[in-house]
């Protein structure tokens, strides 16, 4: 299983985060101050 997390903040500026497991750790040690939107795909 991969994932890859798209967050978006408030002035516009876009991260990406890859990786292969579960996006549960990734998505939990995302920075406070970061996410205004969170997209995450994950495939099998």
């Amino acid at each position: 299983m991969s994932y890859v997390i798209t967050t978006c903040t408030a002035n516009g500026s876009q991260r990406t985060y890859a990786g292969t497991g579960s996006p549960d750790a990734a998505l939990a040690a995302l920075p406070e101050d970061e996410p205004m939107s969170i997209t995450v795909l994950v495939s099998p």
